[in-house]
């Protein structure tokens, strides 16, 4: 395959912690899983500890042939907090992740290994925190790209300003009826018949979302 056609994936890769377990996720992980198992070698750029949740990581990658040979090293792989309820869970995303501090001297030399042309495919949860919103901002600036945005809106990431920036000369936008409202009300924009605009953004804090940060790999 040439390097050229390798697609470049952005972001989290995290477990759910469970009290009898983890379970490995993360969307831009998910999406990375799910592209090599259609055969297109994705490039992760992500963060990983060598710890057991990083463990569970590799084992869940390797058994959709998801190379994570480009994922910087961290002392402790990121992982959401799972409040098991009966009313239903409530999930937990900790400040200060592996995540949170990708190095854009590492991320921009992955990218120049997939090549110019490649789609680029982020989230937002990644960049709330100032290093990996520079990662990304320096992938961007060296690297020709055609860019996928999954908007993946969740309390604990970036405010609204922060990603109004990040949906700048993007090809595809993808996003719920929920965040299409959250989005035009970000706007001032009237939303669609059906799609109620949110005036006013939900705060960054408390940390805590009645929704889980990704869907399981699997």
């Amino acid at each position: 395959m040439r390097e050229s056609s390798r697609p470049l994936v952005f972001g989290e890769a995290l477990v759910d912690a469970f009290a009898d377990g983890v379970v490995p996720g993360g969307a831009p992980f998910n999406v990375a899983c799910h592209l090599a198992a259609l055969g297109r070698a994705p490039r992760l750029v992500t963060r990983l500890g060598h710890d057991p949740a990083g463990d569970a990581l590799r084992a869940a990658a390797a058994r959709f042939g998801l190379s994570l040979d480009d994922a910087q090293a961290d002392a402790e792989t990121a992982r959401v907090l799972v409040h098991e309820r009966t009313q239903g869970h409530a999930f937990e995303i900790p400040d200060a992740q592996a995540f949170d501090r990708i190095d854009a001297a590492d991320a921009v030399a992955v990218a120049q290994r997939a090549g110019p042309g490649a789609w680029l495919y982020f989230g937002t949860l990644a960049l709330r925190a100032g290093p990996s919103r520079q990662a990304l901002a320096a992938i961007r600036t060296t690297l020709p790209h055609r860019a996928y945005v999954d908007l993946n809106w969740r309390e604990a990431g970036p405010a609204p300003p922060v990603i109004l920036d990040l949906l700048r000369e993007v090809h595809v936008l993808k996003l719920s009826d929920d965040e299409l409202g959250r989005l035009l009300g970000w706007l001032g924009l009237a939303g669609p018949t059906g799609v109620p605009a949110r005036a006013t953004a939900t705060p960054a804090s408390p940390r805590c979302a009645n929704a889980p940060a990704h869907a399981p790999c699997w």
